[in-house]
């Protein structure tokens, strides 16, 4: 069921007037809600499959995300966290840990997963003392250390905590001689954090996601879609939150899970009041909610995604032709690296689709010559592009042939 379609998305709706509320439909129904199950499910399947295709080299180290609020507080205000130094991986969570808590167990049940014995992915939260967890670092000759979470908003919590690891001098000098890599992965990041995250001086080496988190930008509005919306969540946020108008730092996130509602979604999807129909319980869901909302990822039309990047002749042929699904993947994403959507992450959120499915797409375009290592349309791939534009040729029916039998008129 569509969020607008839901009980509490028709309640929502009643708080704008009738003139606002398709742009309001509009907003709710770009919303995407994870389930917890879900997200475990689809990291343990990536975390496997970077594993094994080796960009993420073994052993790993795997440690789950946190915010610097909920570390131990600093004695001096000057000074900074550093990993094994004002904290270790065994540093016990608040009392409400948020989404940190179920990535915790996530973390855990990974690790117990690979067999015992097997160095591959490993945790350190069992091992108390900072000291011994140094100890335990250097023994473990670590070639990857994974920092997981459920969901990349704006990249600063992210940023910040990566910054706390690399400042432990072993990890540092590791990292700096080739012998270790800092990455992220999440089940979802916004294409914001994806550029950010890995630029140079990143803390990051690279960062990894399941999907696109939608927002405003990737969502599938039009310009004056896009407009309208920002328009109205400007118009009733109230004058205390205005920097919360569109979410924390302007993100304009659509992404939410079923343990917690970030706060880079707009203040009018999570503002409470007693004139105020809520959607979400500032930064929770109710569970009514839950059960009415369908937590699939929503995927886009092949032919749409095509069209709403000017390729209007290939959408047209995508609909008419019957080309294999293989086939309509394959030519959609040629047309985005066409329209420089370079970005895996970009072309997956156009799509609807996983990372790991873009990235196999983007492989097999390799392999054909479609594409070059810099993910340019080579000779060969703009051809290709131009003959599946060709319309469909219609022939004119042949003529019916009588019934009578056939007397020849004449003699030669």
């Amino acid at each position: 069921m569509r969020p607008s379609e839901t009980q509490r998305g028709r309640l929502w709706l009643e708080n704008f007037d009738e003139k606002e509320r398709e742009t309001a439909k509009l907003l709710v129904d770009g919303v995407r809600v994870a389930a917890t199950s879900q997200m475990h499910q689809e990291l343990n399947s990536r975390l496997d499959a970077l594993i094994m295709s080796g960009e993420i080299e073994t052993p790993v180290l795997l440690v789950p995300e946190r915010g610097l609020a909920d570390l131990p507080p600093l004695e001096d205000s000057r000074s900074r966290h550093e990993l094994f130094g004002t904290y270790s991986l065994a540093t016990p969570y608040g009392p409400a840990p948020g989404s940190e808590g179920p990535t915790a167990t996530l973390v855990r049940n990974i690790v117990r997963r690979y067999r015992p014995g097997r160095a591959v992915v490993e945790s350190l939260a069992t091992t108390p003392a900072s000291h011994d967890q140094r100890e335990a670092l250097r023994e473990g000759r670590y070639r990857s250390v994974v920092i997981l979470t459920d969901y990349i908003g704006s990249g600063n919590q992210t940023r910040e905590f990566a910054r706390t690891i690399v400042r432990n001098s072993t990890i540092r000098s590791w990292r700096s001689s080739g012998h270790l890599s800092l990455v992220a992965l999440a089940f979802a990041s916004t294409a914001q954090a994806q550029g950010s995250l890995t630029k140079p001086g990143s803390p990051l080496d690279r960062l990894y996601s399941v999907e696109t988190a939608a927002d405003f930008t990737t969502v599938g509005w039009n310009a004056s879609q896009v407009i309208a919306v920002q328009e109205l969540c400007t118009k009733h946020t109230p004058a205390k939150r205005s920097r919360e108008a569109l979410g924390y730092a302007g993100s304009r996130g659509l992404f939410a899970t079923d343990v917690t509602v970030p706060n880079n979604l707009p203040f009018v999807l999570r503002r409470q009041g007693r004139r105020w129909h809520h959607f979400f319980s500032g930064r929770s869901i109710d569970p009514e909610l839950l059960l009415d909302l369908d937590a699939d990822r929503p995927r886009v039309a092949i032919p749409v995604a095509v069209k709403r990047v000017r390729h209007h002749r290939l959408a047209r042929a995508l609909d008419e032709k019957p080309y294999r699904p293989e086939s309509r993947l394959l030519l959609a994403v040629l047309a985005l690296l066409h329209s420089r959507q370079q970005r895996t992450g970009r072309i997956a959120a156009r799509l609807g689709l996983p990372h790991a499915e873009v990235e196999a797409a983007i492989t097999a375009l390799t392999l054909l010559g479609l594409i070059d290592d810099g993910l340019a349309l080579t000779e060969a791939g703009a051809a290709e592009l131009r003959a599946s534009k060709r319309a469909v040729r219609t022939l004119k029916p042949l003529p019916p042939l009588p019934d009578v039998p056939y007397y020849p008129t004449s003699l030669r």
